[in-house]
């Protein structure tokens, strides 16, 4: 089970925005961290720029708090 979840955790990491995704965005300053609170977290964001619009998606499905 520890190899499962050790893969779900790299899955999750993957879907996060990449430092150089946020740093595209040149109106901004940007950073972003995540900290699972277990081996895998229920937290989630991301950060989309279309035609100048920047939008924020955070989200916490597991209820330790964002």
């Amino acid at each position: 089970m520890r190899s499962e979840l050790d893969i779900f955790k790299q899955m999750q990491q993957l879907s996060l925005p990449k430092p150089a995704n946020l740093a595209a965005i040149t109106e901004l300053e940007l950073a972003g961290f995540m900290e699972p609170a277990n081996e895998v977290g229920g937290d989630y964001y991301d950060l989309l720029c279309t035609d100048g619009v920047v939008t924020l998606c955070i989200g916490d499905v597991t209820e330790h708090g964002v």
